[in-house]
């Protein structure tokens, strides 16, 4: 199995490791939530996390109305880890690609029905006209059409990109009563897009969303505890109950967490059984990140029999979606001759395409692949 270079460890660590932000938040500090990628990057990357003798992996899809906040794990996995594999694990958070807005219900008519037929544009990327026809539901008073207006101008679609512009129609929907704004103007605090970072405001305006039971506000907050952003001190107990209000209305980033929180051990009894439980119900509902962490238990023999074939099968799934990490796992199953005839060739064609969804780890293996 090659183990010793699986577990090649990355230079000047010792001890306890830390994570390795790579996927959800690629060479970002703990401290600090990444910019948001390119538009064909927006399923970007994994992160790294030292685990025994082994590997893991995963990431997250959009919640309802536009994707959540990227973000990277800060704490340490378990005490008594020592080296950082290769292979890419992911907990959480990265974003999906397109936009997540959720269509106002029926009657298909006044306002409801232009927000129908702008989401029915945006699907055949016709965003002028999506633009055209959520302004027309917006001036009559429709908070969905203002909160995907600035959906539109935060990305770029049909418009030019503008934070600035973004961050007034979001306070416009808000002011209306949108959770879902309520959400995305934490999501601009917490990155600082369009405003000053300030982690305090995005937890403020998080939990109002929650409070008007939105689930996306839900698993953001339990992102900021996780990772003690805009609070005193990293809180997992705090982030588990979070994840697990927002997994309770379906929100599959918050199962993916509850899936790496178990997987690590993090305020909660180490148990990859019941992590790959939550990845998945995470992956049930198209989250990439659960599938590529499914794959990393496999891969690892954690809480099912190691079978690399199986391992394989779900990096598959995950790389189709543009999991960057999973691209990374697929390379190492081929490098190593895990599951697949040795072929370094191969190996070289998924590294490249890691690397080119944002995978830093990927830029190391071509280096040692020499390619």
């Amino acid at each position: 199995m090659h183990m010793s270079r699986l577990m090649r460890a990355i230079d000047g660590l010792a001890g306890v490791p830390s994570v390795v932000p790579n996927q959800r938040a690629a060479s970002a500090a703990a401290a600090t939530p990444p910019a948001r990628r390119p538009k064909h990057l927006l399923m970007a990357g994994a992160i790294a996390v030292a685990i025994g003798g082994a590997l893991a992996a995963g990431a997250y899809v959009a919640g309802e109305w536009r994707r959540s906040p990227i973000t990277a794990p800060a704490a340490p996995v378990a005490a008594n880890l020592t080296a950082l594999p290769r292979v890419t694990p992911a907990p959480a958070t990265a974003p999906s690609a397109g936009p997540s807005h959720t269509a106002p219900a029926p009657p298909d008519s006044g306002t409801d029905g232009l927000v129908h037929q702008a989401l029915a544009a945006e699907r055949a990327k016709d965003y002028a006209a999506a633009m055209r026809l959520y302004r027309s539901a917006a001036d009559g008073g429709s908070n969905v059409a203002m909160n995907n207006i600035a959906y539109l101008f935060e990305h770029g679609l049909g418009v030019g990109s503008d934070d600035a512009a973004a961050m007034r129609w979001y306070r416009m929907a808000a002011d209306h009563g949108n959770p879902a704004a309520m959400a995305n103007i934490g999501t601009m605090y917490q990155r600082g897009e369009g405003v000053a970072r300030d982690d305090a405001e995005a937890l403020r305006w998080y939990r109002m969303a929650a409070d008007k039971g939105n689930r996306d506000g839900m698993k953001s907050l339990g992102v900021l505890y996780e990772h003690g952003w805009g609070v005193d001190r990293v809180d997992y107990k705090e982030a588990m109950r979070w994840f697990r209000l927002a997994a309770e209305r379906g929100q599959p980033e918050a199962m993916n967490e509850i899936g790496w929180l178990y997987h690590n051990g993090l305020g909660v009894d180490q148990d990859y059984k019941e992590a790959l439980r939550w990845y998945l119900d995470a992956a049930a509902k198209g989250n990439a990140s659960a599938m590529n962490n499914v794959g990393f238990l496999y891969m690892n023999g954690w809480g099912v029999p190691k079978d690399y074939g199986e391992a394989m099968r779900w990096y598959v799934r995950a790389a189709d979606q543009g999991n960057g990490g999973a691209m990374n796992n697929i390379g190492v199953l081929y490098e190593d001759g895990l599951g697949v005839p040795a072929d370094r060739a191969k190996a070289a064609e998924w590294y490249r395409r890691a690397v080119d969804h944002g995978d830093e780890k990927a830029e190391v293996a071509l280096r040692r692949v020499g390619r």
